[in-house]
């Protein structure tokens, strides 16, 4: 849940989802005014994308959208001016890294991960 300056209650899912589309949160983060949300299409070993979203705190708003070819294995991390994803493998894409700009969402980087990805355990 997000709660706006005018007291208003917006639930991640539903500003993530949009008109009629069934997505699974994987995580939020908030930082300068603004809730960076990353979701996934599928669950387990099933492929599909991961979108990343940048909403206004303030009203819920979405700033920008960025869609991964691959869903997202650990949640996303905001710092520096940047947004870090990180997808699993899926169809002929390896596990990789990207960095957006928390700006806009565009892509200055990503690195693709040679070992296949992991989890750690608990």
């Amino acid at each position: 849940m997000i709660a706006t300056s005018t007291g208003i209650l917006l639930s991640v899912r539903h500003l993530a989802a949009g008109a009629g589309r069934r997505t699974t949160p994987v995580s939020a983060a908030a930082i300068q005014g603004s809730v960076y949300v990353g979701d996934h299409v599928g669950t387990g070993n099933t492929n599909g994308p991961a979108t990343v979203y940048a909403f206004r705190a303030s009203d819920g708003k979405l700033r920008w959208r960025r869609s991964l070819p691959c869903p997202l294995v650990a949640p996303v991390v905001v710092g520096t001016g940047m947004v870090y994803a990180y997808t699993a493998p899926c169809n002929q894409n390896r596990s990789a890294l990207y960095a957006l700009r928390s700006s806009d969402g565009v892509p200055t980087w990503h690195f693709t991960l040679l070992a296949p990805w992991a989890s750690p355990t608990t």
